[in-house]
């Protein structure tokens, strides 16, 4: 690699259902760290972009790359001058036969959702016996016992998503996306959302709940008054629409579990959703609908300010630059905390009643390894012991 030319990671993926892995490679760009390119092997039903697309999955009829030469040759020459291929979403093995990839140039995955979830004592087993270092954006995905995963949020662009003056805000609006698919327990929640309002809130609606195209949910998003997303305790976190409409100053409902906070490695602060279980989402209804204005402005700042601090393009950038420089130039000097990055962005968000406990990762002065004999004198691991002790 010359000394006056970045490094290049090629992100790699058959789908990208919520634009992630788009907005990733957008972020690390913005950074002007490194060169970051995105080749998907499926054209978007949104739209998104990517530097290739050869359109061969999730369509009638697949065909094969090379069926697509021109793409499929500027695809070949990323993946000779790439310094890092990044798996989006799957395992290295899952392109035979769809796209030649060197073995020698994958370094590392990033997982989103239910596959690994559902799979990673599988995943990290063949993660661990490739040698890849793998990243997942729910912080509830990390399993350090197994294979210890680097938490790095999603990127969300938040000059594309801009608040409305709360008095264009649409009265007694309530947005939420209801899935197609019925593998969360979306639609239970949203009933009992319904229900809920139905008997004690009249005055107030469910809108956006249909399945609609991106940029009209997000011409129509900064209209609501708040937004509802379903209570996975699955996740424990919020998915990408809580994201959006936060960046836009719309403050949301959402599930928030502890572990969550504990596994984030500090990474989401201090979270601006207001937390709701089925037990609670009834007196929360209550107490958050019926705010005064100054409040609700307070909320609408506070839920703008949190995404800017910890989940826009510049944040994330940064996060997933140092996580591939790690391996792109490994004789590069390494800081003594690689998993710990201090952003400079605009300003901390600010405290407020509304946000869930945040909860910081004590380190010791005189480290102790995962698999060290505990410093207690227990006879146990210190992953066993007080480890999580000292993140409780």
């Amino acid at each position: 690699m010359g000394e006056n030319r970045k490094p290049l990671v090629v992100l790699l993926g058959r789908a990208d259902w919520a634009g992630s892995c788009y907005s990733v490679s957008r972020a690390i760009n913005q950074t002007g760290q490194m060169d970051c390119r995105h080749v998907s092997l499926y054209p978007h039903i949104f739209g998104f972009p990517a530097d290739i697309v050869i359109p061969i999955c999730n369509v009638p009829h697949p065909g094969k790359a090379t069926d697509y030469p021109r793409e499929y040759e500027e695809t070949q020459v990323l993946f000779r001058q790439a310094d890092v291929i990044h798996i989006w979403n799957d395992l290295p093995h899952v392109f035979d036969g769809l796209l030649p990839v060197p073995q020698d140039k994958i370094r590392s995955c990033t997982f989103t959702g239910t596959l690994y979830r559902q799979n990673h004592v599988a995943i990290n087993r063949h993660l661990k016996a490739r040698g890849l270092k793998l990243a997942v954006q729910n912080p509830t995905y990390r399993f350090p016992d197994e294979y210890d995963a680097e938490f790095i949020p999603h990127a969300v662009d938040i000059s594309k998503l801009n608040p409305l003056p709360i008095q264009e805000r649409e009265s007694g609006s309530i947005g939420c996306y209801r899935p197609e698919h019925r593998s969360t327990t979306a639609h239970a929640d949203i009933t009992l959302l319904e229900s809920l309002l139905g008997r004690n809130h009249p005055d107030w609606h469910i809108a956006l709940d249909k399945t609609i195209p991106w940029e009209e949910r997000m011409r129509l998003m900064p209209r609501c008054r708040y937004f509802f997303e379903y209570m996975d305790a699955n996740m424990g976190y919020w998915g990408r629409s809580a994201l959006e409409a936060c960046a836009m100053g719309v403050p949301t409902f959402s599930f928030v579990s502890e572990k969550a906070l504990a596994m984030s490695q500090g990474r989401i602060g201090r979270p601006a959703v207001i937390h709701v279980t089925g037990e609670i989402l009834e007196k929360t209804l209550l107490r958050y609908l019926n705010l005064d204005p100054e409040e609700y402005k307070e909320l609408s700042l506070a839920s703008r300010a949190w995404i800017e601090n910890y989940y826009s393009y510049q944040a994330v950038g940064e996060l997933y630059s140092r996580f591939f420089e790690s391996l792109a130039i490994p004789s590069r000097e390494k800081p003594d905390q690689p998993g710990k990055l201090i952003l400079k962005v605009s300003a901390e968000p600010a405290e407020n009643e509304y946000s869930m406990p945040s909860r910081t990762l004590r380190h010791e002065e005189n480290s102790v390894g995962r698999n060290d004999p505990c410093p207690c004198g227990s006879g146990l691991k210190y992953k066993k012991c007080c480890l999580a002790k000292s993140t409780a």
